[in-house]
């Protein structure tokens, strides 16, 4: 299967203009700390930038894609054995962790319109209440944020911790599966219509897209599972190849959860990496 042209480059590398001009914009407004802090309050204006550039530039060192094989796995260690599986052993597409890096440059996104909250209460009662004005922008945006890096903390503990039930999507005999935080969503091949690559953004010359596969569902209204496979463990096209491949040949599912299927996606995997 050849690699979709709507994804953009196969090959990418870690978005150099945002880690270099992050950094520019955290050492420029260094800079000006000093001679901000003798304004008071207003020092924590460039404070601000300096964090948000910092946070811009740890973003952009991501690696894009992810570089590992799906794993064969044991499918009752994915879910809460209170019911049997449909499948016994699968192919298992781990969600990828955020990791440190990721973590910090949301919670650094999370302070900064935090740090714009306290400010304007600063000025605001010091005899400029028009700043308090800047409250109905900087407050909704700093809960927005703090509450998504709490999140992703969350998610970055849970995909982390020993004992705890990984989360991404499973490929088996029978059909595919979601392996969410809640109870496990199950779809059958008889129930997969289609599994077409999609893209979401992007810049001709700066932002590649980002890739995401369609996944349509018969039924008796048709419905649609969006799947961003860049937020795996496992590079876009094996995760594409594998649905594709699968779902247009019926007979070589008989290969699934067992050591056959296995080669097969780490062939995909070698493949591509």
């Amino acid at each position: 299967m050849s690699w979709p042209r709507r994804w953009g480059p196969s090959r990418r590398s870690r978005p150099l203009f945002i880690v270099i001009g992050g950094a520019a914009t955290a050492l420029v407004f260094a800079a000006m700390i000093p001679a901000a802090a003798r304004e008071g309050a207003a020092v924590l204006a460039p404070v601000s930038l300096v964090v948000l550039g910092a946070g811009a530039s740890l973003l952009g060192l991501r690696q894009p894609f992810g570089k590992k094989a799906p794993e064969f796995v044991d499918s009752v260690a994915l879910t809460n054995a209170e019911s049997m599986p449909p499948d016994s052993w699968v192919h298992f597409i781990r969600q990828r962790r955020a990791g440190l890096l990721t973590t910090l440059a949301l919670w650094s996104f999370a302070v900064v319109p935090a740090v714009l909250v306290v400010a304007a209460i600063l000025i605001g009662t010091s005899g400029r209440p028009q700043a308090l004005l800047g409250l109905v922008i900087a407050l909704p945006a700093a809960v927005v944020m703090v509450w998504t890096a709490v999140h992703q903390s969350i998610a970055e503990f849970r995909l982390g911790s020993f004992g705890r039930r990984p989360v991404g999507l499973t490929i088996g005999r029978s059909g595919i599966a979601m392996i969410r935080v809640g109870d496990p969503l199950y779809v059958p091949w008889s129930s997969v219509v289609s599994v077409t690559a999609l893209s979401m953004g992007g810049h001709r010359r700066y932002t590649p897209p980002l890739p995401l596969i369609e996944v349509r569902l018969r039924g008796e209204e048709t419905e649609v599972l969006t799947l961003t496979p860049a937020g795996t463990d496992v590079h876009p096209w094996v995760v594409l190849a594998a649905l594709s491949h699968y779902l247009d040949h019926p007979a070589d599912r008989a290969e699934l959860g067992t050591t056959f299927g296995q080669r097969r996606v780490e062939r995909w995997n070698a493949a591509i990496s």
